[in-house]
């Protein structure tokens, strides 16, 4: 047994490890868009609106608190959680900790928005 094989926690951070990769193996494999490093282009393509995979961090009251994954940390968004519920075939107390997919647009306008709610592919 190496050094690092013998210290506490090692072999939770090897479970953890094999199911981070097979996590983002999955998510890869859904083929979703990335913005481009163009500033125009990334512009253009907010504008026009693209699928991306969302998390519902909590409900609260009536609004639901969803974090788009491939943002920025800490950004989170305001939806309706009966709108998303219904959308996404739950009841709105099981919202909390789901990942689904939606469509962002952004523009100057409207600012972010998220729309087209609906549940991630069922994987093998």
């Amino acid at each position: 047994m190496t050094e690092i094989e013998s210290l506490p926690g090692a072999e939770d951070f090897g479970d953890q490890a094999t199911e981070f990769i097979a996590r983002a193996q999955q998510l890869a494999a859904l083929g979703l868009p990335m913005l481009p490093d163009d500033p125009a282009a990334a512009a253009a393509m907010r504008a026009a609106g693209y699928v991306v995979i969302a998390e519902c961090a909590e409900v609260a009251a009536n609004t639901a608190i969803v974090s788009v994954l491939s943002e920025d940390e800490g950004l989170e968004h305001g939806v309706a959680a009966a709108e998303l519920a219904a959308a996404l075939s739950v009841d709105p107390g099981q919202l909390a900790g789901m990942e689904f997919l939606a469509t962002f647009r952004e523009t100057p306008q409207t600012g972010p928005v998220l729309s087209g709610f609906r549940r991630l592919p069922e994987t093998a």
